[in-house]
Order: C-alpha cells, then sequence, then structure tokens
C-alpha cells in the first residue's frame, strides 16, 4: 500500500522553496510549415550509450540532465524543475504488466545547478533523485503542487517525456532520418 503521508512529506522536503520554472513560450508561436530534415548521427548515439554505461544511469537520466541545463541557460536559474513522465507500475498491489489501465503520473523533477562542481554531480543527483521520486510517484501532481507550493500557480510548465519501444520496433541501425514538425496542442505545458 502507498503511505500518503510519507509521500507528501518527502515531496514537501523536495520542492521546500523552490521557486517556479516557467518557460516563456514566443509571442508569435503560430504553427508554421513542416521543415524536413534529414540528420545522420553515426557513432553519437552510441556514444550517448556509453556515457550513461560508465556512469550507471538510463538514457532518461541523460536527457533529464541535458534539459535541465538548457532550461539553466534559457532562464538563468540555477534551481529548476520541470515534469517528467513515470510508468506508475513499479508497486501496485497486482501485476501491473497484465492489466490494461493508464498508469502514469507526471511528477517533478529539481535540479539544483548552484551547489553542484561537475557533471559527474549532477549526474549523481539526478540518479538519486529519479530513484526517490520513483519511491513517491504514488501521490497526484496537484496534491504535489497544493502542498509543497501553496497552490501559487504553476511550479512548471515543461514536461520531457521519454518513451520505450519493444527492441523488434526499433530500427537495426544508428543513422535516423529526423524529420521536424510544429504540433500545436492546448495544454498546461509548454
Amino acid at each position: 500500500t502507498v503511505d500518503t503521508k510519507k509521500e507528501r512529506e518527502f515531496w514537501n522536503q523536495y520542492l521546500r522553496a523552490q521557486q517556479p520554472t516557467i518557460l516563456i513560450s514566443p509571442v508569435n508561436s503560430s504553427p508554421t510549415a513542416v521543415e524536413k530534415k534529414a540528420i545522420t548521427y553515426g557513432d553519437f548515439v552510441d556514444r550517448i550509450r556509453t556515457f550513461c554505461a560508465d556512469r550507471c544511469i538510463t538514457h532518461a537520466q541523460f536527457f533529464y540532465m541535458c534539459w535541465g541545463l538548457l532550461l539553466r541557460q534559457y532562464l538563468h536559474q540555477d534551481d529548476i524543475v520541470f515534469g517528467i513522465v513515470l510508468s506508475g507500475r513499479e508497486q501496485l498491489p497486482f501485476d501491473a504488466t497484465e492489466t490494461l489501465g493508464n498508469f502514469i503520473n507526471i511528477m517533478p523533477l529539481r535540479i539544483c545547478l548552484s551547489h553542484i562542481g561537475s557533471i559527474d554531480g549532477l549526474i549523481s543527483q539526478i540518479r538519486e533523485d529519479c530513484l526517490s521520486i520513483a519511491e513517491n510517484q504514488y501521490i497526484s501532481l496537484a496534491e504535489v503542487s497544493a502542498n509543497a507550493h501553496k497552490g501559487e500557480g504553476s511550479l512548471f510548465n515543461t514536461l520531457f517525456v521519454v518513451e520505450n519501444y519493444p527492441k523488434e520496433l526499433l530500427l537495426p541501425t544508428t543513422e535516423y532520418e529526423v524529420t521536424s514538425y510544429c504540433l500545436t496542442e492546448q495544454t498546461e505545458y509548454d
């Protein structure tokens, strides 16, 4: 069973004194024409895999780090937070792999860069935080925000979503074609 009191305490401590991380959309954010651009990554994908394996982190944690550093650059904030999507299937009282349903939950990931001296230190922080967040993911984001942020507007407006696909659906090569496109959807996240 889920200990909601313990989870509330975790989130209140984790987000204590956290200022909102709001990425402001450009004024003219109307959809533009689709632009196709082929990018060949060569050994870049293998280098990311090696980087992650050497540091015992997931690919998701690597990209969380990248997104956090990008937000820091754009927002000039050393203490940022953004949403990550968790599967919500780890501690259910039944076999979730045999169950059809939506169990995902959005949780805040806080990256405090003011006291991190190196990339390896940042990676360690993200890895530890992701483990703690996974243990405390069964409370709703609305409740987390209301308790930890005192309901004073949005805590963040960006999500970083990593999706896993079965290996048989993956391409057999490390060369990919990336097609960029613009899709406008009304959500509270940018």
